[in-house]
Formats: C-alpha cells, sequence, structure tokens
C-alpha cells in the first residue's frame, strides 16, 4: 500500500467503507478485480483482498498500490520517508539519498534544500525535456519533467558522479513549505521502468511542519 494516507476498505466495488483503513506499507492478498466505477478519474478499478482482519473492496490505482514489496527509508536528518522496492539499496551521500536497484544503473535520488534554487536549475547536463506535468506528492503540488538525452538541453545541473546516466531522466520539483524545496530524480532506460519512480514518489512523506495532505482522510 503506497498511500501515506491509508486506504478506505469498501463493502462493495465503490461502496461504502466498513470501518477498516489500510495502512501505508500493508500487504495484502488480492481475491477478485472489478473494472466497475473506476476511482481514478474512471480508470483502474477495485480489488477484493483480504487483510489480516478484514475483507473488502480497495481502490485499484497507480497512485495508491502496487504489486512489490518495500522497504521503509525513514530519517529525520533529511527529512522524509519513503517506501522503496524491497530489492533496491539505499546509500546517503552529500547532495542527498541515493536508491538504486541491486543489479543494475538506474538510480532514484532526493534531496531536500531551502529553496528550489537551492536544488539548482531543472534537468541534467547532457539532457532535453520532452514533457512537463503538475502533479500531487503528499499534499505539495510540483512539476514532473521527462527528459531524454541528447538534444539541445537547456541550463542545467551536472550529473552528479554517483548516477550513471542513462536514456532517460524523470524528474519532479516542488516548494514543500517556506523553508524546504524536494528534488527526486530517476535515472531510467525503459518507459516500462517508470512504475519504480510513480511507486516511489507516491509514497513519500514529509515530517513538520504538517504539509496539507497530513490532516485529511484516506483515500477512496
Amino acid at each position: 500500500m503506497l498511500s501515506v494516507l491509508g486506504l478506505n476498505i469498501r463493502d462493495a466495488p465503490g461502496g461504502k467503507p466498513v470501518g477498516s483503513v489500510l495502512a501505508q506499507g500493508a500487504v495484502v492478498t488480492v481475491l477478485d478485480h472489478s473494472d466497475q466505477n473506476g476511482p481514478c478519474d474512471g480508470k483502474g478499478g477495485w480489488f477484493k483482498i483480504k487483510a489480516q482482519t478484514t475483507t473488502g473492496w480497495i481502490a485499484d490505482c497507480d497512485y495508491y498500490t502496487s504489486p512489490h514489496l518495500f522497504n521503509l527509508y525513514q530519517s529525520d536528518a533529511q527529512g522524509f520517508s519513503a517506501l522503496y522496492y524491497q530489492e533496491w539499496t539505499f546509500a546517503e551521500q552529500p547532495d542527498g539519498v541515493v536508491f538504486r536497484p541491486q543489479s543494475g544503473s538506474q538510480t532514484i535520488l532526493l534531496t531536500i534544500a531551502k529553496s528550489l534554487d537551492a536544488l539548482g536549475p531543472p534537468g541534467r547536463a547532457g539532457y532535453a525535456v520532452t514533457t512537463a506535468d503538475t502533479i500531487l506528492v503528499y499534499g505539495v503540488t510540483g512539476i514532473l519533467r521527462i527528459y531524454d538525452r541528447g538534444g539541445s538541453p537547456v541550463v542545467s545541473s551536472p550529473t552528479p558522479s554517483a548516477i550513471t546516466p542513462l536514456a532517460h531522466l524523470a524528474e519532479f520539483r516542488a516548494t514543500i513549505d517556506g523553508s524546504r524545496a524536494i528534488r527526486i530524480d530517476f535515472n531510467y532506460s525503459n518507459a516500462g521502468d517508470l512504475a519504480a519512480f510513480r511507486d516511489f514518489y507516491n509514497s513519500v512523506i514529509f515530517p513538520a511542519p504538517a504539509t496539507p495532505a497530513s490532516s485529511a482522510t484516506p483515500h477512496p
């Protein structure tokens, strides 16, 4: 379960909450699936699941659920927590925390700084932006940019020495509050690899001072 606020368990696809909420990181058994009343902008569907003490339906949505198993990274010093794939590892670097598979060259680098300016300009040297979209990460609205290697990039930050430049780069940047900003870079080779990045940023939590999502209700 990726959702930092938890997921309501319902009595039927799109039905009433049964009073139980799955917490972030919960692992459940999937019993059935329904495409009825997709809860994510009309897409996805519903999983019938068996939790430790409850059976019911939860939203099938890439923002909230994933078929992978995760480990928890949590650091007061770094200022965030997140779930990362069980087959990945992490290393704390001077410029942030690097997450990477135990085999392979993909990398997720998360950096917290006092402002977006302190994080450097968007992008990395040698990459050109292809798309830019507004997304929400734990109540914070930011820009997700996708880059391809090559072309004519705008002025951008150099690639950290701990990162192996790959064919593509995905980058999320946002202001968390008046004293913090976040940058998450993902170097990857194929479009299918983006699932790892989406699962990661959908699980990120920022500690106090609280962001708007900290007082919200569980997701559908």
